[in-house]
């Protein structure tokens, strides 16, 4: 069997419909179906890591603006708090106080459930960063955590990946259009007992838009962000609760529909802009992500966290040695004396002795107190204060007496 084809479809038509039988041409068609197929992972095999090109290709990166890289530096902060039953929405606005940073809670996820926990288990030397204590903030919730630009968001496990790449996608779409509106922020707050329709309707004026479509009724605590951010991350937070997104339609004009079920993208970076060290593990992390590189330039497709953990900036390592230099920050509420010092133990790294002459009031008693950026000396007075106790330390020895 001999079969000629045109490259052109409509040649390729000609050729088959009008010269050869019936029986011949099936089988030409069937041929050049498999070649097509054949072609295609090709294509696909040519991408990075073999990733297909149906991921959007975004040319103004959310992660690129100066909010987002903030952002990045901030939770690359070594943080230090201990919660003891603490009501999760608590914990998280003081976080959100201390450290400067947005934080979105989810409205699926309970913001009254009591959270135990301490960073730096384990006698970590290095310390835990505010990223790293998140996440197992989220995890202990049973949520996932990420960053949309320069906002945290918690939400369920599985849409969070989801809901970062729809604000990417959202970003570039207002990008690309004849707006102002790309680079601009803006500040977002809301009264108790808010609506998100109130807080859609908030955005739409602040920022002189459009949006078709309506969000499901429900209740907010009054809240705020605690940085300006973009239109497409508002959009996207406000939206995000109910498993929808926002597209642009037109200059100005929006509408909510379904959260996408993709969660990566491509993007290109200057090669010095990458924290390349990191690739491996990136890639073994997140599966079927990419990078390929190719005159100082690299195309990078995955997640938006695989994005992130090209971009980021290695933490800042605790230097062995004396810990009496190093900053601090701590955070407790009504949490036990004795529970207290042990996970500024645990945490930093020193030995603690109780006098005989304390009671067991004295160790059981409720203490709440916060310190940010302070020493070890400063923080122990602190908590000194708190508990009406007299703490002494002596190298990497801590002993706690009544005052």
């Amino acid at each position: 069997m001999t079969c000629k084809r045109s490259l052109l479809p409509s040649a390729y038509s000609r050729v088959v419909h009008r010269t050869l039988p019936s029986g011949t041409a099936a089988r030409c068609r069937l041929l050049w179906g498999y070649l097509l197929v054949f072609a295609g992972i090709l294509v696909g095999l040519s991408q990075p890591n073999g990733l297909r090109a149906a991921e959007p290709v975004i040319q103004f990166n959310l992660l690129q603006l100066p909010s987002s890289r903030q952002a990045m530096r901030t939770l690359q902060r070594n943080v230090n708090f201990f919660w003891d039953k603490r009501p999760l929405r608590d914990g998280l606005q003081e976080i959100s106080r201390l450290h400067g940073v947005s934080i979105w809670l989810d409205r699926r996820i309970d913001p009254t459930q009591p959270m135990t926990f301490s960073t730096g288990g384990g006698g970590n030397r290095d310390g835990t960063t505010l990223a790293e204590a998140l996440r197992q903030v989220a995890t202990i919730a049973q949520a996932e955590m990420g960053l949309i630009e320069n906002v945290v968001y918690l939400g369920p496990v599985g849409e969070v990946p989801r809901l970062q790449r729809a604000a990417v996608q959202l970003h570039n779409a207002i990008s690309e259009s004849p707006t102002t509106r790309r680079a601009n922020m803006r500040p977002l707050s809301w009264q108790e007992l808010a609506t998100p329709r109130d807080v859609l309707e908030t955005i739409q004026k602040q920022w002189s838009i459009a949006v078709d479509g309506t969000l499901p009724h429900d209740l907010l605590h009054a809240g705020d962000l605690a940085q300006p951010s973009t239109l497409a991350t508002q959009l996207t937070l406000i939206a995000g609760g109910f498993s929808k997104q926002v597209e642009q339609v037109r200059a100005g004009g929006f509408r909510t529909a379904p959260l996408g079920k993709q969660t990566a993208w491509r993007c290109t970076y200057s090669q010095q802009d990458l924290q390349l060290a990191r690739l491996a593990a990136l890639k073994k992390q997140f599966a079927g992500s990419g990078l390929k590189c190719r005159d100082a330039k690299c195309t990078a497709v995955g997640t938006t966290d695989f994005h992130l953990g090209l971009l980021t900036p290695s933490a800042t390592k605790r230097r062995p040695g004396d810990t009496a230099q190093q900053r601090w920050g701590f955070t407790v509420s009504n949490a036990s004396a004795e529970n207290i010092v042990n996970s500024l133990a645990a945490s930093i790294g020193f030995e603690t002795k109780w006098d005989p002459s304390c009671q067991q009031q004295d160790k059981t008693q409720l203490v709440s107190f916060e310190v940010d950026n302070a020493t070890l000396d400063e923080l122990l007075e602190q908590f000194a204060r708190a508990a009406s106790l007299k703490v002494q330390r002596d190298g990497d020895t801590v002993t706690i007496s009544p005052r």
